[in-house]
């Protein structure tokens, strides 16, 4: 399937004069041509307001323009990557600031759309951006490391690789989400390492965090602010159908109540393994068997399925 669109037309302040709108982008280009076009010669500004013409399709609307999309029409294909690109934007937010313009990352994530609407099981029944949303990330996250000349120091390493592991764990353990000076407290190390480790490994965390904070402001607070970007918010409940349903596509049903108890899939909070234990009648050691299996399985699915897709993106 060719993806070909009729571009968005930038409007920018005459040059001449003459009051006449100048058309920075054409009418019709491939369109990995038209995400660089935009990163080189729109500010992210004009693009953001050019998008607002674009609103998101109903679930109804978009399964019917999918169809069409598949069978090669051209105009529901350039309908469902308009109506999507907003929340390009939302994912590449996340990664600003690491070294790559923010232009940039959104012409990737374009990429990362397109990929993904040529990959598209539409009768699987959940919406397109659950499932895109793993390709936009992908094309991003490979942009960064491209584009990335700097041999990361070994303690850097270790420190993301702590976090990555005791951020679920605190998580668990206290019942919410741990300040920063908890976890920093706890890996032995600075806020600013703790924060720096954080930002590095989950993005989603701590953009809105201030650069210069001390620790006092939960992390909570740092999602409930999130939470107020309408994009964000379709995003992570579309994002979380998308795992339920693998969930009942790869697991039986007894590895789907561990995983929903011990991740908090189903709303409530993350359950222990002895808490799960004595729901189903079992020891600690065998839900924590079913667990392990349970994730292997997930992972293969996840391999299968979505590009670099991890089972640790589930916490």
């Amino acid at each position: 399937m060719t993806i070909k669109m009729v571009t968005p037309t930038v409007v920018t302040e005459s040059h001449t004069g003459s009051g006449k709108e100048e058309q920075v982008v054409g009418d019709t280009m491939e369109y990995t041509q038209q995400g660089t076009q935009y990163a080189r010669e729109a500010s992210v500004q004009s693009y953001l307001k050019e998008l607002r013409k674009y609103p998101p399709l109903s679930r109804e609307e978009e399964q019917k323009v999918l169809r069409k999309a598949k069978r090669g029409n051209q105009a529901a294909i350039d309908k469902i990557i308009t109506s999507n690109l907003r929340f390009v934007v939302s994912v590449a937010l996340e990664y600003q600031g690491r070294g790559v313009p923010l232009a940039d990352l959104i012409a990737e994530g374009n990429m990362g759309l397109m990929e993904a609407l040529k990959r598209f099981d539409e009768e699987r029944g959940f919406k397109f951006i659950s499932y895109a949303v793993w390709w936009i990330r992908q094309c991003i996250l490979n942009a960064l490391k491209r584009t990335s000349n700097v041999v990361m120091p070994a303690n850097r390493q270790e420190d993301m690789d702590r976090m990555a592991r005791r951020w679920g764990q605190m998580t668990q353990e206290l019942g919410r989400v741990p300040t920063l000076d908890e976890v920093a407290s706890d890996m032995k190390i600075s806020n600013k390492r703790a924060e720096r480790a954080l930002r590095c490994v989950r993005p989603d965390l701590s953009l809105s965090m201030p650069v210069d904070t001390a620790g006092e402001q939960p992390l909570q607070n740092i999602l409930e602010a999130d939470e107020e970007d309408p994009d964000q918010l379709v995003i992570y409940r579309d994002q979380s159908e998308f795992i339920l349903r693998s969930l009942n596509d790869s697991l039986d049903p007894r590895e789907r109540d561990v995983i929903r108890a011990y991740f908090g899939l189903d709303g409530g909070e993350r359950r222990t393994l002895s808490d799960i234990g004595c729901s189903l009648g079992v020891t600690r050691e065998r839900v924590r068997q079913i667990r392990n299996r349970a994730l292997a399985k997930l992972q293969r699915y996840f391999r299968r399925n979505v590009p670099g897709g991890k089972v640790e993106d589930l916490v």
